[in-house]
């Protein structure tokens, strides 16, 4: 009978692990084949995210029970990483990231290549973009109920992505998922900022004009604040310039990149990447290896929204 426990279910083993190992982890039974999947949630580029991968994954190898490994990546990236940081090479380890090593943890065990489970890069951008245009649509429209689409998808994305626990349907406790104490893990937080400066790096070597647009940005931001804002401007005027331009943000920034984040980048997404997950869990439960441990790798954001779909 196919069926999805919380964590608890995690195999005994597991829990032998340093504590450390056991944070942004979900391990559960995929409910529709019964295969139990591993998804281990990374903060892109951390140094203690790509380790915590590094030492489940062989975990699960020398106990031979990992059938398959899923990364958050798509054919077209991940050809192109491969490509531009080969193993070993100096920008392998400059940038050096979950993903690969994942494959290079598990190549000895699997014998096979990572499951891509993500969409094509110009599929996406090409769905983020068309959510952002109707977003800024429905802004534009707040009597013609604009507003209240916008509104709607927010919350509905914020508790299926985010919160499954609050969904009125749902089947599994808060504790089932990832909180707010994975998000604050000391060992993350320090590696934090290596992960910001290689996710910088990343951009600006792959896509150079992308990431000077977004030094660049960044720098005025730093030079505003270093600067206190604008000069000439009294206590009060510049407290009023402030709560303007928060307030500015608030009725923007929210509901257009807000609706953008958790509908587009984070919900269709996740639907995409269980699915993915689910095809792997099918392929090893028709092949025998329903014992086997499909591990996922993904980025923190979307370990609760996978799961949930997982569990349905």
């Amino acid at each position: 009978t196919a069926f999805c426990f919380g964590p608890l279910f995690s195999p005994a083993w597991i829990w032998a692990l340093t504590p450390d190992l056991t944070k942004q982890t979900l391990s559960f039974r995929d409910r529709r084949t019964g295969v139990t999947v591993h998804i281990i949630g990374t903060m892109h580029y951390n140094p203690h995210s790509i380790a915590k991968t590094r030492a489940i994954i062989r975990s699960y190898g020398e106990s031979d029970r990992l059938g398959s490994i899923v990364v958050e990546s798509c054919d077209l990236r991940w050809k192109l990483v491969q490509k531009a940081q080969p193993e070993g090479s100096f920008l392998r380890a400059v940038l050096d990231n979950e993903f690969q090593a994942a494959a290079e943890a598990g190549a000895g065990f699997t014998g096979s290549d990572v499951i891509l489970a993500d969409e094509d890069v110009k599929d996406n951008d090409a769905r983020i973009n068309r959510a952002f245009l109707s977003s800024v649509r429905d802004w534009l429209d707040p009597l013609g109920g604009g507003w209240t689409a916008i509104s709607d998808d927010i919350l509905r994305g914020y508790a299926a992505s985010v919160d499954p626990a609050s969904l009125s349907e749902r089947t599994l406790p808060p504790s089932a998922y990832l909180d707010r104490s994975d998000l604050l893990d000391p060992g993350m937080l320090r590696g934090a900022p290596v992960s910001l400066v290689r996710y910088a790096l990343a951009i600006l070597i792959r896509t150079p004009r992308k990431g000077i647009l977004l030094l660049g940005w960044v720098g005025l931001l730093v030079g505003l604040l270093a600067t206190r804002g604008f000069d000439g401007l009294t206590y009060t005027e510049g407290a009023l310039a402030s709560a303007a331009g928060f307030a500015l943000s608030l009725s923007v920034g929210l509901p257009l990149l807000g609706r953008v984040y958790l509908v587009a980048l984070l919900g269709e997404r996740n639907e995409i990447l269980a699915k993915n997950i689910r095809r792997e869990c099918a392929r090893l439960a028709n092949s025998g290896a329903e014992d086997a441990v499909c591990v996922a790798v993904l980025g923190l954001a979307h370990c609760n929204g996978v799961k949930r779909v997982l569990c349905e």
